[in-house]
């Protein structure tokens, strides 16, 4: 339990990750024929490619989130303000005065 904390857990296999990454780096170098030099400018253009999906794809689930979350809150408006009751844990009384503050409002903003 205390190496999961530390993250000791999860060294073995970037280890051998890392390995993997070597071997398939040096054969796909040996294949194609990659000078050392042009090595180098290989690995930091696949390295941009890889960073530039991981910040797009994190700004698309961002996305995808917000509108979920603009969703459920909208519906929970929705339900809140169409319930016959009014809104829930408002009175009657204080619920008619509200509608008559925000049909007022509406009023003053469409007169601007």
């Amino acid at each position: 339990s205390v190496t999961r904390r530390v993250g000791l857990a999860q060294l073995p296999f970037a280890c051998i990750f890392c390995r993997f990454i070597q071997d398939i780096w040096s054969r796909f170098c040996s294949r194609f024929q990659v000078a050392s030099a042009e090595r180098m400018y290989l690995g930091l253009v696949i390295f941009m490619c890889l960073f530039q999906l991981k910040v797009l794809s994190g700004i698309w689930l961002a996305g995808v989130s917000a509108n979920y979350v603009i969703k459920v809150e909208r519906s929970n408006y929705v339900e809140a303000h169409q319930s016959p009751a009014g809104p829930v844990g408002v009175s009657k009384n204080k619920s008619k005065i509200m509608k008559k503050l925000a049909d007022s409002t509406r009023y003053q903003q469409g007169a601007k």
